[in-house]
């Protein structure tokens, strides 16, 4: 793993990166589709913003200059927040909790957003979604949720 570090900061150009919220998404010339999520407890937590993007890294240049570049696939977003169970904080996923999709495809987590990798280079319609506990290496199917385009 390569991070470049100067002036305090540290840049990851080797792991794919999520863009941290639409906008920025937009801004990079990186979004695709802009989702919403159908279905989510209200008392589990909120999904602020849903998009899909294509999946990208950071390249530094020879001057220490940072660029998003495309690395080939997609991959859809979540910013989430108001995590309001006390069993599904953000700190603890997949610690004691995890989201998958219908395929048991796992989100993971990158610039404070869950980012799902998409197969293929079809955007879907739709992704049924499932956030399951995790205990004593087992997962126990808790909620279910609907991720569809806007």
């Amino acid at each position: 793993m390569m991070f470049f570090t100067g002036c305090g900061l540290e840049v990851n150009s080797v792991d794919p990166q999520a863009s941290s919220s639409l906008h920025m998404s937009m801004d990079d010339k990186l979004f695709l589709q802009e989702y919403t999520v159908k279905d989510l407890p209200t008392d589990l937590f909120s999904v602020k913003e849903a998009w899909a993007e294509y999946v990208w890294k950071n390249k530094v240049d020879s001057n220490g200059k940072v660029t998003k570049v495309k690395t080939g696939g997609l991959q859809i977003n979540l910013k989430c927040d108001g995590f309001m169970n006390k069993e599904f904080r953000n700190e603890k996923y997949l610690i004691d909790w995890e989201m998958v999709d219908e395929n048991k495809n796992y989100f993971g987590k990158s610039n404070g957003v869950y980012i799902l990798f998409l197969k293929g280079e079809e955007l879907p319609d739709r992704v049924d979604m499932a956030v399951n506990k995790l205990e004593n290496d087992s997962s126990k199917n808790i909620y279910h949720f609907i991720i569809v385009k806007k």
